[in-house]
């Protein structure tokens, strides 16, 4: 089972830089828990980017726990 929970962007601004996308997804399966989260953001004038993290629990006989993160910004 997956939920995705959309986060409201238009007040996340700190001067030139903002977020233009945020969202947290929970997941659940017979073998682990996953949360996901995720933001897209921009510089103004100068680029934009976007980070992601994971964070998986095993809670059957699945692989271990782990954290990942990514930035696929232009940066």
């Amino acid at each position: 089972m997956r939920i995705d929970f959309p986060i409201p962007v238009d007040k996340l601004r700190l001067g030139p830089l903002h977020a233009t996308w945020a969202s947290i997804s929970i997941s659940v399966s017979p073998d682990d828990l996953e949360l996901v989260g995720g933001l897209g953001f921009e510089f103004e004038g100068l680029g934009s980017g976007r980070l992601e993290a994971r964070a998986a629990k095993a809670i059957g006989g699945g692989a271990p726990a782990g954290v990942r993160t990514r930035d696929d910004g232009g940066f």
